[in-house]
């Protein structure tokens, strides 16, 4: 048995033992995968939520339970087993154009398609006013703090040099002990960005709320639900309503808050366009000469 067939024998097992956990709505959807699995690779998901009698929002909130981040992929991934029914499969979005014998193609296929989903689900759940309240503050602060762990780190790195750049000082805390003293230092004026997918990074949402006693601003860049970060946050920009696999979250986190964070960055600097142009040239400029000795 091949490592493909493999991996979807064990997805099969793996919507059994889901079953519990399923709401009405996926609960149909998984009978009807279990009960039809050699029809699923030839319908599209406009056919497969008809023969559910579901949205196809729910046949796309089901595949990302699954571990898929698309219903192309999850299609790919059972086509992919038995390569000898791709010729009699009709419409299936593109999959046609695919070189399933190169797996280096089929990775960045994968990948690709990922990103392009995790980027088309932040833009769509995102609350623009508080997207404009958050551009607002960052672009009248006299300095920004970032509080954040782990992977949060990488966006938070990424906007301090951005933000930087422009003209507005901007630090970095990971560190707990860090994140005490700019929290216990911060101001009126300051504004403090805590991110935390889980909105229950303890360390960060100690900093958040003792800045926020201090009266700076503080903006949660987090993930769905209800958390201790978003309650505490005056401004709340969460992304991702629907439940991701642990292996998929990670990646989705990531990205999420590197594209909030240019968002808010693009937006401030469209503002402050002057001054954040006349920063950039000098910094430039500076670095060259700094870089040639």
């Amino acid at each position: 048995m091949s490592q493909e067939e493999i991996f979807i024998n064990n997805l099969f097992v793996r919507i059994q033992n889901l079953m519990p956990s399923f709401n009405k709505a996926q609960f149909k959807v998984a009978e009807y995968f279990l009960n039809n699995r050699e029809e699923l690779k030839h319908l599209k998901i406009k056919q497969l939520a008809l023969n559910c009698d579901v949205s196809e929002a729910t046949i796309t909130r089901f595949i990302r339970k699954i571990g898929f981040s698309s219903f192309q992929n999850f299609k790919y991934a059972i086509i992919k087993v038995d390569s000898s029914s791709r010729e009699s499969v009709g419409g299936v979005d593109d999959l046609d154009k695919l070189n399933t014998e190169d797996p280096v193609d089929s990775l960045i296929s994968r990948v690709k398609n990922e990103y392009i989903s995790d980027i088309q689900m932040t833009l769509k759940n995102l609350d623009t006013r508080e997207i404009l309240n958050a551009i607002e503050a960052i672009k009248s602060a006299k300095g920004i703090n970032f509080f954040c762990v782990g992977t949060s780190c990488i966006a938070a790195k990424n906007s301090y040099l951005r933000f930087y750049r422009a003209g507005i000082k901007t630090c970095v805390y990971n560190d707990p002990a860090e994140m005490g003293i700019a929290a216990s230092l911060s101001k009126k004026g300051d504004v403090a960005i805590g991110l935390s997918y889980s909105g229950k990074t303890e360390v960060v949402n100690i900093a958040m709320r003792i800045s926020k006693k201090n009266g700076s601003t503080t903006i949660a860049v987090t993930g769905p639900g209800r958390s201790p970060l978003i309650k505490m946050a005056d401004i709340k920009i969460s992304s991702q309503y629907e439940e991701l696999d642990d292996y998929l979250l990670t990646s989705y986190a990531r990205l999420s808050q590197i594209i909030i964070m240019d968002i808010l960055y693009t937006g401030v600097a469209e503002q402050n366009y002057e001054k954040s142009v006349q920063s950039i040239q000098k910094i430039s400029s500076n670095a060259i000469e700094i870089l040639h000795h």
